[in-house]
């Protein structure tokens, strides 16, 4: 209602003089009553063209007004070391913008584990959950246990409890690049959304090749006077590929 109001407001310092002009019968007793209906039908077309310009110009109007903070997400990356035959893993604490060293990648022929391992954390919301997609390759889940170990594939699309470690794969592609986006919703609420590269320069010792990741962006949306804002997910996929273009 505040930004119909707003428009009303705009319109209404349109001066009367042209609004009386405009008037169908003002316009009809001007002109000889034998006028071409021609006139009628671009005068039609002419009132299209100025509704799609009101419409250009009054949008931003009805754009979200979405408070952003930086985001709370932490992604953590391992790194797989040796020390007297004891498999060690180094943990790093992925931020924007900022390349994961080398050895923090992963190749098919270099490491015993099924995946890029990166693991998805939100403190400020315990009971978050994670909206993840990938663009190419595949997340995995791997359970390891004293005797067994179980690897379970999580697909191109799904949804993981705070806290996870996922393992991205490129065991069905054969790309240089791929993209995760994960929203974080807190209930129903998004809280939050990040976009992550995973990427090779390695390409020609495929399939073994080093892959690495890089967070690209990570966002929160903070409550507002105690309550959530009305983050839309259209709203965060538009964000998310702006990202990816940046």
């Amino acid at each position: 209602m505040k930004e119909e109001k707003r428009i009303l407001n705009v319109l209404g310092q349109v001066d009367e003089k042209y609004i009386e002009e405009a008037a169908p019968g003002k316009r009809a007793n001007k002109k000889a009553k034998h006028k071409s209906p021609t006139w009628t039908k671009w005068g039609a077309l002419a009132a299209c063209v100025c509704l799609v310009l009101a419409v250009s110009m009054f949008g931003n109007l009805f754009a979200p007004n979405i408070v952003k903070e930086p985001g709370l997400f932490c992604m953590t990356a391992y790194a797989l070391a040796k020390s007297d035959e004891i498999e060690l893993y180094e943990e790093r604490e992925m931020q924007e913008g900022v390349a994961l060293p080398k050895e923090f990648g992963w190749s098919l022929a270099m490491n015993s584990y099924p995946g890029l391992p990166l693991k998805l954390s939100l403190p400020e919301y315990p009971n978050a959950t994670f909206d993840v997609t990938i663009s190419d390759g595949e997340f995995f889940l791997w359970e390891l246990g004293k005797s067994t170990q179980n690897i379970t594939e999580l697909g191109s699309s799904f949804s993981v409890d705070n806290g996870t470690t996922l393992y991205w794969s490129n065991a069905r592609y054969m790309g240089t690049e791929a993209y995760a986006n994960v929203v974080m919703r807190d209930g129903k609420n998004i809280v939050g959304y990040a976009v992550i590269k995973i990427y090779t320069a390695d390409i020609e010792n495929a399939p073994a090749q080093l892959y690495q990741a890089i967070m690209l962006k990570s966002v929160s949306f903070p409550k507002v006077d105690g309550k959530y804002q009305n983050v839309t997910d259209k709203y965060v996929a538009s964000e998310m590929e702006s990202a990816k273009a940046e």
